[in-house]
């Protein structure tokens, strides 16, 4: 399978790109200057009309939205290396539910919000690390009792929190762990991470 990656550096596509650095697969990595608003040009919005980034080209198809395009590789090459428990058990779920948590609820937390805020649309950034916190206070994998790709979402969206993580012991255990791993590491090595944690 010929894989190309659309995207650009320190944004959503890192845990795309974590996800195949994890796999082992080929793939090439097509970075896009979006302030240039290279990616709205005519080749990639006949690809993606929304040209939101990022999206992958599978041999010919083509798919959008991080948690499925990690959905999709961890399914499809899952004999190089299990990120993904076999469907219709309950590890299977887990993950599930803790990636969309990652790419959803914690990706859209509202740090601006105090505790226990009136209903919104977002959580509040701070109950949503509270959670966090409570959970992983016995784990050191969020789902399936092993790596999955619920982590490589999950940890990467840490990497965004302005925050050292001082209150929350078991989320900076948790960040310092999996973000040691090698295939993070290769991708803070990307020139454009100069600096990054």
């Amino acid at each position: 399978m010929r894989i190309e990656l659309f995207g650009r550096p320190y944004n959503r596509t890192d845990r795309v790109q974590w996800t195949l650095e994890e796999l082992g697969v080929p793939y090439e990595y097509r970075k896009l200057d979006v302030f240039a608003l290279e990616h709205r040009g005519g080749e990639f919005r006949d690809l993606y009309g929304l040209t939101r980034l990022p999206f992958v080209r599978l041999d010919d198809e083509v798919l959008f939205e991080s948690g499925a395009i990690m959905l999709a590789l961890a399914e499809h090459f899952r004999s190089k290396e299990d990120l993904l428990p076999e469907s219709g058990i309950v590890d299977y779920r887990e993950v599930l539910q803790w990636l969309f948590f990652a790419v959803s609820t914690m990706d859209s937390a509202d740090e601006a919000l105090q505790s226990n805020a009136d209903p919104t649309a977002f959580a509040p950034l701070v109950d949503v690390l509270t959670f966090l916190e409570e959970t992983l206070a016995e784990r050191t994998c969020i789902a399936a009792s092993r790596f999955t790709i619920a982590d490589i979402a999950l940890s990467n969206n840490l990497k965004y929190v302005d925050d050292d993580f001082s209150g929350y012991p078991h989320i900076a255990r948790y960040f310092k762990e999996h973000t040691s791993r090698p295939a993070y590491r290769r991708i803070l090595a990307q020139p454009e991470y100069k600096g990054s944690r």
